[in-house]
């Protein structure tokens, strides 16, 4: 009877790839209204204001207007390119069955040279058929 066997093994692939990611440009700016009361105290009113994503508000510019002013404030990013390096790991699991025949003692050339004549004698006589039966016919 043929003994199984069963073999596991386990392969890791590890690459390294380059990748650029691409930052988008970005911007911020705040608009508000200054105003002095009678007291000579400058009163905030913010009138309308967007954030950026990536970006704080680094431009201040005041406009007089009147008795208040009107401060902007605004900030610019230029895109950013960022070269990134990256690991990737492949596991590859691979299983294999093998059947091994169990052979309990190679034949001796006694039975060897059996074999050969046995095979040898039954192709004879397979022939001897053939012809006997083909005379038959030919009668």
């Amino acid at each position: 009877m043929p003994t199984p066997q069963r073999s596991d093994s386990v392969v890791v692939v590890e690459r390294w790839r380059d990748s650029v990611v691409t930052v988008p440009a970005d911007s911020a700016w705040l608009k508000a209204w200054l105003e002095c009361d009678s007291a000579g105290n400058v009163m905030l009113q913010e009138l309308e204001a967007a954030n950026g994503r990536n970006t704080g508000i680094t431009v201040v510019s005041l406009t007089p207007a009147g008795r208040g002013s009107l401060m902007e404030v605004g900030c610019n990013t230029d895109s950013l390119e960022l070269l990134l390096r990256i690991r990737e790991q492949t596991i590859e699991r691979l299983e294999r069955n093998v059947n091994y025949i169990e052979v309990e003692k190679p034949l001796t050339w006694w039975e060897a040279t059996q074999v050969r004549l046995g095979r040898l004698f039954l192709a004879i006589a397979a022939a001897l058929a053939v012809l006997i039966t083909i005379k038959r016919f030919l009668r």
